[in-house]
Parts: C-alpha cells; structure tokens; sequence
C-alpha cells in the first residue's frame, strides 16, 4: 500500500535568492552577474532534484478484513437513469444474495477517503459491501465450473461440425463411417475403363 502523500506547503518548497526587482523600464542588465547566476544554478538544482511519481489515489482494492471469515466486494450503489433519477437495484440485488454494507471497523486498512457520514464507504457508483467468506467463495467456484461447461460444450459443437462437414454424416446419428467396398457394378465399370485407355494408348502407338 502506497504512504499517503505529504501536505503541500510553502515551507515544503526551497525558494530561490531574490532578484532585486527592477521599476517598470529598468535595464535588468545592471542586475548583478553573480546574483543572476546564482539564481540560475538554484533553479536547474531545484529541477534536478524532481523525481517522477504518480499521483496515486487512495488504494481501495487491496482490503484486508478484520475478521477472516468475510470477503469484500464493491457493488454499484446508484444507477442513473436517462431522465437523471436514480435507483438502487443492483444494491438491493446484493442484499438479497447474502451482502450487506461494510463498515470502517471491518477493515484494517480501511480507504477513509470513502468513509460517509453512517460509517459506510462509497466510492462514485460503488459502495464496499461484505460477505461471509465461505459463501462468496463458494459462489465463485461455480461460475468458473459454469464457464468451463460452456467452453467444453462450445468447442465439442465446433468439433462435431467438422467431422459432419469431413465425413458427411451427422455426428451421433446411427448412421457410420464404412470402408467403401466395391460391387460387381463397381468393378465391371472399372475394367471397362481400363480397356478402353489400353485401347487409347494402342491407338496412339
């Protein structure tokens, strides 16, 4: 977790030796060479001295319960509507499904920037609601083995409709692959063929 940024004050920032100001149409050439110089060289130290660092905002994703046994998850408190009202479904949904609002003493590192006046944290659309452990996980668990039933019927169906398309059958039909095996038709049409190129060839001798 990031430390909290200090307070900005002026006493923060080093200030630079004062430039003795000059009245309106003064030649600032007759500014001392070794006071502008000065000034100059504290300037570029100053710039030196910046190192880059975000402007991270307070972390409100790796929350740690007080007690182990809960699990958090941020659901969106508010909706708005096209005509600018609101309404608190998806809230109430959480509710019905085992949710309820977490408070600043569920927390151990709790993101007080959210904090409301009732003890809740809101962050936008979203209010952190908690939950018993065992459940959520639980709840978890099965919409990955739903996922994986999906893809495992999703990439069966795919298989199944190039063998169809390879084969010429439909896949689970009683209809099955044969070793093609040529009739008497079959084999007085092939030796007529033969004869006839043997005949071609003759002729072309």
């Amino acid at each position: 977790m990031t430390e909290p940024a200090k307070a900005f004050t002026n006493a923060s920032v080093p200030s630079a030796p004062a430039i003795p100001q000059s009245p309106k149409g003064a030649d600032l050439s007759k500014v001392p060479q070794e006071l502008r110089a000065i000034a100059a060289a504290t300037a570029e130290a100053s710039l030196d001295s910046i190192v880059a660092a975000p402007l991270n905002p307070p972390d409100f994703v790796n929350l740690k319960p007080v007690n182990p046994n809960i699990s958090f998850r941020w659901v969106m408190h508010n909706l708005y509507k096209q005509d600018g009202s609101q309404n608190s479904i998806r809230f109430e949904e959480s509710k019905q499904q085992g949710f309820s609002p977490a408070k600043q003493t569920d927390v151990k590192n709790p993101p007080n920037a959210y904090l409301t006046p009732d003890g809740t944290f809101i962050n936008g659309d979203l209010i952190l609601m908690k939950i018993e452990r065992k459940r959520y996980e639980g709840a978890l668990l099965y919409k990955d083995q739903q996922a994986a039933r999906q893809m495992l019927a999703a990439s069966g169906a795919s298989a199944a409709k190039k063998v169809q398309g390879e084969v010429g059958y439909a896949v689970g039909g009683q209809q099955k692959v044969r070793t093609f095996v040529p009739g008497a038709e079959d084999l007085s049409a092939f030796e007529s063929f033969i004869e006839g190129a043997e005949g071609a060839g003759a002729k072309g001798l």
